[in-house]
């Protein structure tokens, strides 16, 4: 008895090996699966015809449906091999043109230019209107041509007078009177050419002022020009009015 169980345990050994074996090759590749469903369907299609034939008892329209649903079932098998490589491809080409059409349309936005409203130009106040009573410091008038005029009238000389002609004349750059009083004082102080300025500036203004006249003739002749003194002397006597004409006919002579 024990004889005969020990070949059949010498048997089964190698069948727990196989076994063994077999499991540690692990399972084929997902790839070749549809093959070799192609393989199996091909197989199981020529074992039935092989049998129908041996049978006798098929004919030959029958031979032939079951050749041509063995076709079909290896073109069936070969579409799923090509579709899955298909569904692939279009993945792939998928996420290439998603990824090409991202990398296009994200471009920077650019913002049009804010509409910017022009500066309000600002509001200029009229410069206020001269104070009639205010007192000019220098002179301690009031601070008016007629005003200032009339002090340096009546100081005739020194330095306040000469500050109440300058400030007059500043009121009234065309005032003849303070122009040809403030020349004859500056003659007076031996400033000779400001004096001829001056003069020059109330002939301008007023040609009929002997003052002027005389005064500017003097101022010349003092600083040499005898020529141009001769001419500011006869106009005096042409153009100018007043006490002064008799002087400039006498320095004529």
């Amino acid at each position: 008895m024990f004889e005969k169980e020990a070949p059949e345990a010498s048997i089964r050994a190698p069948r727990a090996v196989q076994t063994r074996s077999i499991a540690a090759e692990g399972p084929a590749k997902p790839t070749m699966l549809p093959w070799a469903l192609l393989v199996l369907a091909i197989g199981c299609g020529v074992a039935a015809v092989a049998y129908l034939m041996s049978s006798g008892g098929t004919d030959t329209g029958t031979v032939a449906n079951t050749i041509a649903d063995t076709d079909t079932g290896a073109d069936t098998a070969t579409d799923t091999v090509a579709g899955a490589g298909a569904d692939t491809g279009t993945g792939t080409d998928t996420g290439a043109g998603a990824g090409a059409g991202a990398g296009a349309g994200a471009g920077p936005d650019t913002d049009p230019a804010p509409d910017t409203d022009p500066a309000p130009a600002p509001d200029t106040e009229p410069a206020p209107a001269p104070n009639p009573n205010a007192i000019y410091p220098e002179t301690g008038a009031v601070d008016t041509y007629e005003a200032q005029l009339a002090l340096a009238r009546r100081l005739k000389r020194g330095s306040r007078a000469t500050a109440a002609y300058r400030r007059a004349i500043e009121l009234n750059p065309e005032g003849s009177p303070a122009l040809a009083e403030l020349a004859r004082l500056m003659l007076a102080r031996n400033h000779t050419r400001e004096a001829a300025e001056l003069a020059e500036r109330a002939t301008a203004v007023d040609p009929a002022s002997a003052l002027a006249w005389v005064t500017l003739g003097a101022a010349r002749q003092m600083r040499g020009d005898r020529q141009g003194a001769r001419h500011a002397y006869q106009n005096c006597v042409k153009l100018g009015k007043g006490r002064y004409v008799s002087e400039c006919r006498a320095m004529l002579r």
